[in-house]
Formats: structure tokens, sequence, C-alpha cells
């Protein structure tokens, strides 16, 4: 019944459709990025970066469970791209551990997802913990959301644990060099675009400038941002920083 209604048929136009948007919003972002150049409104250009990401990973899931291509390979060669060079993580990683996880759901010993750790699904694994991971155990609670925005952080580094390790892998040097051309899509442009210091010395510049304008000061409070207003000002106003002639000078120079 649900294949003669066609519910599992292959809906690529959809999928074309979803990554022609998310590839519009990346450009937009990197125009946007080089931009601003040095400033804290860099933080909305990254949760742009971070959501088209996430969509991203969730292309190369779709691809993983074979959704978007007849062809196997053809699925397989779309979400390493997606999941490995776009998102960082490692696509035979993510196969082997998702494929375990649909084949045992729930299953102990054999789902990866349940396996014990900062969070466990079972009170007998909760109280073989000891040290912080007992301590998060018994809080899982209230640490289960906060712990998700570090979710991210764990994927990528058990990918590139499992990339690094002894077990055979195909296509291992071909998804080490997908994750280092993804760090350097990072890196690199941060690097050139944005300040070399933390905080970025312009960016904290400005936002003194501006809380000094609303306070009605005259000058920046520290030594960096007096040395900036000085440059900018002598460049549009040479004469601003010179002592006023007197009217006795004055008087002098006229003989």
């Amino acid at each position: 019944m649900v294949r003669e209604l066609g519910l599992l048929r292959r809906a690529r136009w959809f999928y074309a459709l979803v990554f022609a948007v998310l590839c519009l919003a990346v450009a937009g972002a990197c125009v946007g990025f080089a931009l601003l150049g040095d400033s804290w409104w860099q933080l909305l250009i990254a949760g742009v970066f971070g959501v088209a990401c996430t969509q991203f990973a969730f292309l190369a899931h779709e691809a993983s469970h074979r959704q978007i291509f007849a062809s196997g390979p053809a699925n397989d060669r779309v979400g390493r791209l997606l999941g490995t060079l776009l998102v960082g993580i490692s696509y035979s990683w993510w196969m082997g551990k998702h494929t375990r996880h649909h084949g045992n759901p729930n299953r102990v010993g054999k789902d990866p997802d349940i396996a014990p750790g900062v969070v466990s699904f079972r009170a007998e694994d909760a109280a073989a913990q000891r040290g912080f991971l007992a301590m998060m155990n018994r809080r899982q609670g209230y640490a289960f959301f906060p712990l998700l925005t570090l979710e991210g952080v764990n994927l990528h580094v058990s990918s590139i644990r499992f990339l690094f390790g002894r077990g055979k892998i195909t296509g291992r040097w071909t998804e080490i060099g997908l994750i280092a051309a993804h760090l350097a899509l990072i890196i690199v442009p941060a690097f050139v675009f944005l300040s070399r210091g933390w905080p970025p010395h312009s960016a904290v510049c400005s936002w003194r400038s501006s809380a000094s304008t609303w306070a009605r000061r005259s000058h920046p409070t520290t030594r960096a941002c007096r040395w900036s207003a000085r440059t900018r000002n002598s460049t549009s106003s040479p004469n601003r920083y010179e002592p006023r002639a007197t009217s006795a000078d004055a008087s002098g120079r006229a003989r």
C-alpha cells in the first residue's frame, strides 16, 4: 500500500531545491562576512553558517538512507561531500554508527546511541558510573538541553578519532583531506577578514567610542583607542590637536 501510493518514491527535485536554497544562503553569508569585516556583527553571520551546516548534515543523512538517488554509490558520493566537506563529519563513521542504530534500535549493547556516557538511559548504567560522569548522570535531566549545544563538537571529535584509529576504513585519506579542507574554509577566512587577537581591536574601539558618545565623553578610555581617534582626526582635520593661537600670538604675527 505504501509503495503503491508512491510514498517511497524519491523526491530528487525537492532535495535539489533545498540544496540550491542552502547554497544561496551560504553565498549571501559569505558576501556579508566579507563586507562586515572585523565586527561583532559577524556573530549573526556565524549563526547563518551554523543553520546552513545543520541543513547540509540533514541532506547527508538522507543520502545515507539512500533517499536521494536510486544508486547506492551515488548517494555515498553526495553524502561524503555534504557530510565530510561541508559539515566536517566523517561519512564513514556516521554510516557505521547510524546503520548499527537502525539495525538494533534501543537494544542494549548493540545500539551505539544508547551507550552509557555523560547521559545514561538505564538506571544500572548510571549506577555504574564514577566521578564526573556519575555527577552528570545524577543531574542529566537538568543538563540535557545545555549538553545538546555541545553535541556538534562531540560528533566532530568522534569522527576524527575514528579516522585516525587502527580499523580498516574505506576512503580514510579522502575523508581526512575533506575534513582538512573544511577546517581551512573556516580558519583561513577568519584570519584574513577578522583581527588576529582577542578581542578584536577595532571592535573594542568601536564599542568604546559608542559608549563614550552616549556618555558625552570627548575621548576613548584606552590608549589604543585614543591613538586610533587621533589618527582618524588628524587625517580629517590636521590642526585639531594643535594648540589654539592666543590673541597675543595673533598680534605678534600681525606685527
